[in-house]
């Protein structure tokens, strides 16, 4: 039997060809969608920013900084004022908050 006539063989071609070249078929998500999908995935990072450990604090102040939402700009701003130094960090959870929003209100995305 040829590879051109092994069905699995075939099928594979063909999924190939329907995808975007490796073979997967990515459905079209709506707005809606989408939405909820950052909200489930936001809402932790906001919690995290009241917990009481500034390992978790300085971590999500980070995730949302890294989102580059300006809607998460009052959260960031909120952080400035907390002056603890957690352990895996260097700075307070304030300076990486204040430094996160200068680098969003300037435009940067890569920092």
């Amino acid at each position: 039997m040829s590879s051109a006539d092994n069905p699995d063989i075939v099928i594979k071609r063909n999924r190939y060809r329907e995808g975007n070249g490796y073979g997967t078929v990515h459905p079209t998500v709506n707005p809606e969608e989408r939405r909820r999908e950052r909200k489930r995935s936001v809402d932790p990072l906001i919690r995290a920013l009241r917990s009481n450990n500034p390992n978790v604090r300085i971590c999500a102040v980070f995730a949302l900084g890294k989102t580059g939402d300006e809607r998460y700009i009052p959260y960031l701003e909120r952080m400035e004022d907390d002056h603890a130094r957690p352990k895996c960090s260097d700075m307070t959870v304030g300076e990486v908050a204040t430094d996160i929003l200068e680098n969003m209100r300037s435009g940067r995305r890569n920092w």
